[in-house]
């Protein structure tokens, strides 16, 4: 196992996924379930083989019957993005509640998400809460921001919008920049905070400095309207086009509309000097 690791992460060697392969069955097949769990992740990225979604499966349910939350959480990655079998998002949470029982944060956090949604299951808002939470508690800002989003809404627990922002600030400070822009809007809102455009521009930027597309398209609505900074339409157009190419529809409709309306403005003044440059012309010579 030590060997493979060492090649794998470039540890005293050169990166080698080949001979990584090559120590982590040679654990694995003394049952070494981190070595099994390794081997699976090779075998789904293709590393060091041809990608096989259907030997890492085999590894990664040898390595969950020796109780590795890795490998658990690995075969219900498996089941929600289609990787070898068909995309089951109950078998899923079956695997999560696994890995979520060894306190593995991120299965607690898609648990709670399927629970959420309730797709394959029966959508459980209480039961998406108690996930969340578990993570949340554990620092996983992931499962901050949803928790936020639970208060923020009343789902599961009692609408409470300041307990939303503390969770949404939470996750923000860890630099997760979905909860950077929830608390922007929040600011720029008024929601469980004084209303504060100052506040929300620099949550936005923030999460802006990520490529976030719906930051980069909230600070062209306030650069377009003059919240919080002077109005500047040149801006708003560059972070409008910047949230457009991400395809965000909202951004895409103001990106034109202002294009649109130079268009019109430039037409104008094509006109107009059209016109007076006519009427020179018309002019008795003196």
């Amino acid at each position: 196992l030590n060997l493979g690791l060492m090649f794998e992460n470039a540890q005293g060697t050169s990166e080698d996924f080949v001979q990584a392969l090559y120590w982590y069955k040679q654990a694995a097949t003394h049952g070494n379930g981190e070595a099994q769990w390794r081997l699976g992740m090779l075998c789904e990225e293709g590393k060091g083989a041809k990608q096989d979604f259907q030997a890492a499966m085999q590894c990664y349910k040898m390595a969950a019957a020796h109780g590795v939350a890795e490998a658990q959480f690995a075969i219900g990655l498996m089941y929600e993005n289609h990787h070898g079998v068909e995309r089951d998002y109950a078998k899923a949470a079956d695997w999560y509640k696994q890995a979520a029982a060894q306190a593995h944060a991120e299965a607690q956090t898609r648990l709670g998400q399927i629970f959420e949604r309730g797709v394959d299951v029966k959508q459980d808002f209480a039961q998406a809460m108690h996930w969340f939470r578990s993570a949340a508690d554990a620092g996983h800002a992931p499962a901050q921001l949803h928790v936020g989003l639970l208060y923020e809404h009343g789902q599961g627990v009692k609408e409470d919008v300041h307990q939303a922002l503390r969770w949404f600030e939470l996750a923000a400070s860890t630099g997760n920049a979905d909860a950077q822009t929830k608390m922007g809007f929040m600011c720029s809102n008024g929601r469980g905070v004084k209303q504060d455009y100052h506040a929300a521009m620099d949550w936005y930027r923030l999460a802006a400095e990520k490529d976030h597309v719906g930051a980069l398209s909230n600070l062209g609505f306030m650069y377009e309207h003059g919240q919080g900074v002077e109005e500047d339409e040149g801006r708003a157009l560059g972070y409008y086009v910047r949230a457009a190419k991400k395809g965000d529809a909202y951004a895409i409709k103001n990106r034109d509309l202002i294009l649109a309306h130079r268009a019109k403005h430039e037409a104008h003044q094509a006109a107009l000097e059209a016109q007076n440059a006519a009427q020179e012309a018309h002019k008795p010579a003196k």
